[in-house]
């Protein structure tokens, strides 16, 4: 009866927020997760059966050292940010993370890891529509500190480039996995304990289709 109540209240809150440009609002989000952090974690029934198995594989590595360019191999120990998605997907699709580009943006070019989303191609944080996401997205987190790759979004004439990436896995609960180089591991957190970060400017996602390969 309980999560009823907080499941109804979170429906009413979203219906009558009040959105900037149309999208949920974002401090307004933050706390709708208080409402809702006890309610179960549990799949969008949408999501098929591919998308589970890939986040589920991504979930067993939580726990599991972060490491810059861990690939889990004996030459590469631990997971990087990009390891962590990598590795999953050759487990639930097939091939290997060797197939895989290494610049971000040349992945979101050839399409390795699914294709943009409409809405979700190169946002600032305070106009993301939230209702947009789905479990499995790539999320890109934007920084306007230029790194040696291509930006991956210019918005009002100033560039942004990638500073760190994870998978979006719970949409009841707005969960992402990611290998995080300050928790110094793989975890499983809320999307609003990176977007709060400074360096944190926007976001760039991608959707992949469970029938492509990289």
């Amino acid at each position: 009866m309980v999560l009823k109540k907080v499941a109804l209240g979170l429906g009413i809150l979203l219906a009558s927020t009040s959105p900037i440009k149309n999208n949920i609002n974002y401090e307004k989000q933050k706390e709708l997760i208080e409402m809702y952090k006890n309610l179960p974690l549990k799949y969008n029934e949408n999501t098929s059966q591919e998308i589970k198995n890939f986040i589920n594989n991504a979930r067993k590595n939580i726990g599991v050292d972060y490491k810059w360019e861990g690939r889990l191999t004996k030459r590469l120990p631990g997971l990087d940010c990009l390891g962590e998605i990598f590795i999953p997907y050759a487990e639930t699709f097939g091939g290997s993370w060797r197939d895989f580009s290494y610049n971000p943006s040349e992945i979101i070019e050839k399409e390795q890891l699914g294709t943009p989303v409409q809405g979700l191609d190169g946002v600032l944080k305070e106009d993301i529509d939230f209702s947009k996401f789905k479990e499995g997205d790539i999320i890109y987190f934007l920084s306007d500190n230029k790194i040696k790759d291509k930006p991956l979004a210019e918005i009002d004439n100033q560039k942004y480039w990638p500073w760190h990436t994870a998978i979006f896995s719970n949409e009841n609960r707005y969960k992402i996995i990611e290998a995080s180089h300050s928790k110094g591991e793989v975890v499983e957190r809320d999307i609003f304990e990176i977007l709060k970060e400074n360096r944190t400017k926007g976001i760039f996602v991608t959707r992949m289709n469970p029938q492509e390969e990289p």
